[in-house]
């Protein structure tokens, strides 16, 4: 008998915070503005963080999963302050940890 799999961790140093982002800001939003970028190669899964209490209010904040530590340093040098497609805001990044 093998041992449960866990699922696999991402790589480290490679989560991404960005911040800054408006109500209508969802995941649907933030996949779009990052293949817009040309990140699609880089970031591997985006999140919204949402309030605990009920789960659906957007707290303003998320997390780019990049595929490994060097493609979250191509997008946060890239990317920091750099206009996001579409809107009048700006990306502000971060390494974070989700």
């Amino acid at each position: 008998a093998f041992p449960p799999t866990q699922p696999s961790a991402p790589p480290p140093d490679s989560s991404l915070w960005v911040g800054d982002l408006d109500a209508y800001m969802d995941e649907a939003f933030l996949r779009r503005a990052v293949a817009a970028c040309g990140w699609t190669a880089e970031v591997g899964s985006v999140k919204v963080v949402r309030d605990r209490g009920g789960g659906s209010r957007h707290m303003g904040y998320g997390f780019l999963e990049c595929v490994s530590a060097e493609a979250a340093r191509r997008v946060l040098e890239a990317g920091d302050n750099m206009p996001i497609p579409g809107t009048n805001r700006s990306w502000r990044i971060n390494l974070g940890r989700p």
